[in-house]
């Protein structure tokens, strides 16, 4: 064991807390695989645990976890269903961004609720593969479309990304090309 003093010690906690929603969680997967949306009872569940904050900076509420207590709390929800285990490593991630390198005014805004807020979303440019000449593809750009939720949906992400419009996507933001051969 190392004498380096720790700067997070939350996770603990909170994958305990994790593993007491396990339970719940399984319950309720069926349900929630029914209406492409996790239950309103796993959502209060884990707003109640805190692990909507497992990454957000503890002046704002959250616990500021280390990057393997965060991925042992994702494992461990992902184990009781791995939707639930997606939608809190997707929502985690964007509010510790948000808490982190947002402005002051922006964060008193988003974070000052009586719950953590939950915001999702991706860091890449829209756009759809359109196939050229029969062995390649380009990409095509479409208007980015967003719908403001208080249930994170992990099924509206399934249903309009594809590996093609994904890697679409990552070549337009890093500006590679790529092709496909069929």
């Amino acid at each position: 064991m190392s004498d380096t003093r720790r700067l997070h010690t939350a996770g603990a906690n909170l994958l305990e807390r994790a593993r007491d929603l396990r339970p719940l969680i399984e319950r309720e997967a069926d349900a929630a695989e029914a209406q492409g949306r996790l239950t309103t009872s796993v959502m209060d569940a884990l707003h109640e645990a805190g692990l909507f904050g497992v990454w957000v900076p503890v002046p704002l509420g959250g616990a500021e976890s280390s990057p393997r207590e965060l991925i042992a709390v994702f494992e461990e929800l992902s184990y009781a269903d791995p939707s639930t285990g997606w939608v809190v490593m997707a929502t985690t991630l964007e509010n510790g961004t948000a808490g982190a390198y947002l402005g002051d005014d922006a964060v008193e805004r988003i974070f000052a609720g009586p719950r953590m807020p939950l915001v999702a979303g991706q860091g890449t440019r829209p756009g759809t593969a359109v196939r050229e000449n029969g062995t390649s593809w380009a990409c095509a750009p479409r208007a980015a479309s967003t719908t403001p939720s208080t249930e994170p949906s992990y099924r509206s992400r399934s249903r309009t990304s594809s590996p093609r419009t994904s890697r679409c996507a990552a070549a337009r933001s890093t500006g590679s090309a790529w092709s496909t051969r069929r």
